[in-house]
């Protein structure tokens, strides 16, 4: 899944990149009128995918939206440029 709090132009780009297929669901905040770290946006996309809070990974760049998720009981990882996400999910996943 993909929650954004882009504009209502980011389906469109994500199609004409090609990769709109890659996100299961995509929730745009300017669709649902509710932006991160809102505790709303998170449960927008709950409600669109089979899975309880507890079981979800939300990865974002700011820390506020991670406080967000981890509010409404997801796990939380703040990405930063040049980390080892895939071991940070290892790490969440017990892979």
């Amino acid at each position: 899944a993909l929650l954004s709090n882009d504009s209502i132009t980011l389906r469109s780009k994500l199609t004409q990149l090609g990769i709109d297929s890659l996100f299961n669901p995509l929730v745009i905040s300017a669709e649902i009128g509710v932006m991160k770290p809102d505790a709303a946006a998170y449960q927008a996309v709950l409600e669109r995918i089979p899975c309880k809070a507890a079981d979800a990974i939300f990865i974002d760049d700011m820390a506020a939206n991670i406080q967000g998720a981890e509010a409404v009981g997801m796990k939380g990882i703040l990405y930063r440029q040049g980390m080892d996400l895939e071991g940070e999910l290892v790490n969440f996943l017990k892979i």
